[in-house]
């Protein structure tokens, strides 16, 4: 959770940093993988019952600021190839970064920026939407 918490405020700051290097789309896929092997019907999780809740109630704010940041790309009216004019900018400064450095605009980062942000935030709204399903599972008990 802390590891996600870093990721949405580098998101929250530079999505395209995010993407590249901070994906959070993997933390997610994690957290799934974990609340799935939780044996929910387990004597120390019947226990322990408050502190898991609060627990989930915690990861469920969290996928909330994510998708809070990933939808602003996502539900742009813009038609395809065209990124909101934020990220237009923020493509065009770093474009001319890597002009100024001689690197090649699709780097080994995975593709041409704009694409970059709308493939990870894509993925994390789908890996997000399997973590709220498994936990909406455990709270409903």
């Amino acid at each position: 959770m802390s590891l996600l918490k870093k990721q949405i405020n580098i998101a929250s700051e530079d999505l395209l940093l995010a993407s590249q290097k901070f994906p959070m789309h993997g933390t997610l896929l994690a957290l799934q993988y974990i609340f799935k092997e939780l044996d929910y019907s387990s004597l120390g999780m019947k226990d322990n019952l408050k502190e898991w809740r609060n627990t989930h109630n915690h990861v469920i704010n969290l996928i909330d600021e994510v998708c809070q940041i990933v939808l602003g790309v996502l539900s742009n009216p813009s038609p395809e190839g065209n990124v909101p004019a934020s990220f237009q900018e923020m493509e065009e400064s770093i474009d001319e970064l890597v002009l100024n450095s001689n690197e090649d605009l699709e780097s080994e980062e995975g593709g041409p920026k704009h694409q970059v942000i709308l493939s990870c935030c894509w993925r994390v709204v789908k890996e997000a939407r399997f973590v709220i399903r498994i936990i909406f599972g455990f709270l409903c008990m």
